[in-house]
């Protein structure tokens, strides 16, 4: 193509124009392909921005719904709470008073009665049913009053501790109480108990002292005092001089008295004064010293008096005279009585005054050493547990004069015959 017959600015505008088509025809199409690429983006966008739209119109919605539910949980907390100026009603119908008095908390429909705890400055107070007050708690102190029966379980620490104003601990651990029952164990490192304590059962470790008591049970002590008694570990004893022995031995310088039967293992001794056992006097092994009247009651109502002697192994008896009581039975040998008789010789004397509470007392009788001399006589002796003389059985020795009598009698008769003179039966 021939541009001669073209001005100059026309030819370069041409060329250019050429220039810029032969370009688009050797090369790639920029153009279109940002074309292309810039409209699938425009589509794509558009679908995104269809879902955005509708996904606002369900939040949108859900929004609604949760706008109307929300709606009827506070319609409903409304009608479940409805505040006052001195009164809180919940679902459970427990109502909150505030008032002057404080916070009441209570079931019913009365804030000033009934069962109740009230709080305030002055502390908590709870009622029962009837209108009882239950407890106390003081703000002031701290004090605390229970008026139930018992606390079932846990540990209570404290300066002092009082119930129902007759029991009190103190900080030192020391019970005090004017009336208390106490059943089961107590232990116990040192213990004071002033008034009468009962237990049902016991078991108390350490000390116990009481002005008064009354224990139903055993009572098991290393040291003590009860009553006036003081314990030890081997006995019991009294300012006065009575001691019982963990062998079983009683020392006394007064009266023992009783009602019942009286056993020791040991000896049971009485310096002074005198011993009754109104119920029997049982001594299984050792022996009963009585300086005084030994007092014992007859087998039958009806004997006017019975006779009690003593054996060579230091027991007391009853002198029964039935053949019922008696085997080996015989004759007392043959002797010239009247003359063992004769050998006796009567005194009178005095006790010692360590045997007798009338050491002037004048007596008479025989003395033992010499009874056991004659040897037709030793069966009215009676013998300590050393084998000594110590007493005669006197209403044995009169036995002895039967047959001094029927001597006698035999002589006279013999006389009588002789002599021609006739007795009469």
């Amino acid at each position: 193509m021939a541009y001669t017959n073209l001005t100059p600015n026309l030819s370069d505008y041409f060329a250019t124009i050429n220039n810029r088509l032969r370009l688009l025809e050797t090369g790639p199409n920029y153009a279109a392909t940002t074309a292309d690429t810039a409209s699938t983006q425009a589509t794509t966008a558009m679908a995104q921005a269809v879902n955005a739209e509708a996904q606002a119109v369900q939040a949108e919605a859900q929004a609604v719904q949760s706008l109307a539910q929300a709606t009827v949980a506070y319609n409903a907390a409304v009608q479940s709470l409805q505040p006052s100026a001195n009164t809180i009603v919940n679902a459970s119908n427990q109502i909150t008073g505030i008032n002057g008095n404080g916070i009441t908390i209570y079931s019913g429909t009365s804030s000033s009665y009934g069962a109740r705890v009230v709080l305030n400055s002055l502390g908590m107070v709870g009622y029962n049913s009837s209108g009882s007050a239950t407890f106390t708690l003081s703000a002031s102190d701290g004090s605390l009053n229970l008026v139930g029966p018992s606390i079932t379980s846990g540990t209570i620490y404290g300066g002092s501790l009082n119930i129902a104003g007759n029991f009190t601990v103190n900080s030192s651990g020391t019970l005090y109480a004017t009336g208390a029952t106490i059943i089961g164990n107590i232990t116990a490192t040192s213990g004071t108990f002033t008034g009468t304590v009962y237990a049902s059962a016991g078991s108390f470790t350490g000390a116990v002292t009481a002005t008064s008591g009354s224990f139903t049970g055993s009572i098991y002590a290393g040291s003590g005092t009860i009553a006036g008694f003081t314990i030890n570990s081997t006995e019991l004893y009294t300012s006065g001089g009575m001691t019982i022995a963990s062998t079983g031995a009683i020392t006394t310088p007064g009266s023992i008295n009783a009602t019942g039967t009286i056993q020791a293992g040991g000896e049971i001794s009485n310096t002074a004064g005198g011993a009754v056992f109104n119920g029997g006097l049982n001594v299984a092994t050792g022996s009963a010293t009585i300086a005084g009247n030994l007092m014992v009651q007859t087998m039958s109502s009806t004997a006017a008096t019975t006779v009690v002697w003593s054996s060579s192994n230091s027991r007391f008896y009853l002198s029964s005279s039935s053949e019922r009581f008696k085997t080996n039975i015989n004759p007392v040998p043959n002797a010239d009585y009247l003359s063992l008789l004769l050998k006796l010789e009567p005194v009178t004397f005095n006790y010692l005054p360590e045997y007798t509470d009338n050491p002037t007392l004048l007596v008479s009788g025989l003395i033992a050493e010499k009874v056991a001399e004659i040897p037709e006589f030793n069966t009215v002796v009676n013998y300590d547990k050393n084998n000594l003389p110590e007493s005669i059985a006197y209403d044995r020795l009169a036995v002895f004069i039967l047959p001094a009598l029927q001597q006698l009698n035999t002589r006279l008769a013999k006389l009588e015959g002789a002599n021609g003179t006739t007795t009469s039966a």
